[in-house]
């Protein structure tokens, strides 16, 4: 089926419905992802370093009609609204989570230590979201679906007078969250830095369990990846060298979504995106293999109930590990997926390392050629968090380089007082992660 929007153009569309949801969670073949729609279309251009938003090009006898357009397809609401919009369903939200974990003392433990880990580095976190909220170089809160939680935020790089002449490079990422606390301002840290280093950085939300659960958020997932091929360009991206990312749950459901779009690119030509068009696949932290993952992560108070009312009761079908193990090759469409390189701590307590080994053994298996980074003494939020925040990020340069397809790794960030220092170190001490 499909849908006509205002500009004449064909888009696929998506039936809604709890039955069609049930069986799309049961399907092998992926998610038929639809574009968000002509009420959510076309994004206004955005001149970097303007709040406003819009980028008056130089045609001036379509000036009227495309701005009516975007007027009518764009919805920025203030950053105020959008807060206390959160603020107010993760109250509600909380509660149904509280009645379904119950009196657990895991996840009570583990949550006195987020509380903790979060007042440690309170200076850090306030800094950073004011730089969020105030900054003229991020665009708020785009709406790219249907959802209450269907919006991103655009970080254009410092430097418009350096942008190459087909855009800059671009990476969608994913902020994790164990499926139920993500949210995408928690990227805000790697968002910011990566503007400064002439990336444009695209951070979408996904809606977490329980006001949704794995459909929903592949639904939501894949959407925000086909309006940034839509629409980046207006904001100065170069749609041609695309990276799709994410760390921990965001890195789960980057590449589920993308497993499944590739093989719904090999048997349908009408298509929200393609996985093909995408330069790379990188993979922070990620757990591939829910299964695997699952028994760690009931130690850890996320218990394997709540992980079930999350996935469905076969994990398997939303594992990526399991998914390219079992394939048919032909059927998955592997040979259309791009790069894929993965990155994890050999220090991750919450999601071992042998999820991303198992992955790319997986893969290597199919025939497929990724690459793994095991990066020593890392922790399952090091490398986007505490390293950024401490100073002292080996990471960071090393995925810029990737992104810009550069020969090496850039210069670490300098090194924070001592005051930072010792809160890092602290911070790490207790950190549920």
């Amino acid at each position: 089926m499909t849908l006509r929007s205002g500009g004449g153009r064909q888009q696929p569309i998506r039936c809604f419905g709890a039955g069609v949801a049930r069986l799309c969670a049961q399907a092998t073949a992926p998610l038929a992802m639809s574009r968000s729609g002509s009420t959510t279309g076309r994004a206004s251009r955005s001149e970097p370093g303007s709040s406003s938003g819009s980028w008056m090009d130089n045609d001036d006898d379509d000036d009227d009609d495309e701005m009516l357009e975007m007027g009518d397809d764009v919805l920025r609401r203030s950053f105020s609204q959008i807060m206390a919009q959160d603020a107010y369903l993760v109250t509600r939200l909380a509660i149904v989570l509280i009645r379904l974990f119950g009196f657990g003392w895991k996840w009570m433990v583990m949550l006195l230590r987020l509380l903790v880990f979060i007042g440690v580095l309170l200076p850090d976190f306030l800094h950073m979201f004011y730089r969020y909220a105030t900054s003229r170089r991020i665009h708020r809160s785009i709406r790219y679906g249907f959802h209450g939680r269907s919006l991103l935020d655009v970080y254009i790089p410092e430097d418009v007078a350096s942008r190459p002449a087909k855009g800059w490079p671009v990476v969608i990422f994913f902020a994790g969250g164990a499926w139920i606390i993500g949210h995408r301002a928690w990227a805000a840290l790697m968002g910011w830095q990566m503007c400064q280093k002439g990336v444009l950085f695209v951070s979408p939300d996904y809606r977490n369990f329980p006001q949704g659960q794995i459909v929903d958020m592949l639904i939501d997932t894949s959407d925000a990846v086909a309006w940034v091929f839509d629409h980046i360009i207006e904001f100065g991206g170069d749609v041609t060298n695309i990276t799709l990312s994410g760390q921990s749950a965001g890195a789960h459901l980057a590449a589920v979504s993308l497993i499944r779009q590739a093989a719904w690119e090999r048997i349908e030509t009408r298509v929200a995106w393609r996985a093909s068009r995408l330069r790379r696949f990188i993979g922070i932290s990620g757990p591939y293999d829910l299964d695997a993952v699952c028994t760690n992560l009931h130690g850890r108070g996320l218990y394997r109930r709540v992980i079930c009312r999350i996935m469905g009761r076969d994990l398997a079908l939303f594992s990526p590990t399991v998914s390219v193990s079992r394939a048919d090759r032909g059927k998955l469409a592997l040979d259309l997926l791009p790069d894929i390189v993965l990155f994890h701590g050999d220090a991750d307590r919450t999601v071992p390392h042998a999820s991303s080994i198992g992955f790319c053994d997986a893969l290597r298996r199919a025939g497929l050629q990724p690459t793994l980074h095991i990066c020593p003494g890392k922790s399952h939020t090091d490398m986007i968090l505490e390293d950024p925040m401490g100073g002292v990020d080996p990471f960071l340069p090393r995925f810029v380089a990737i992104v810009k397809e550069e020969a090496g790794p850039g210069e670490h960030a300098p090194v924070p007082p001592a005051s930072a220092s010792l809160r890092i170190r602290l911070a790490r001490w207790v950190n549920p992660f």
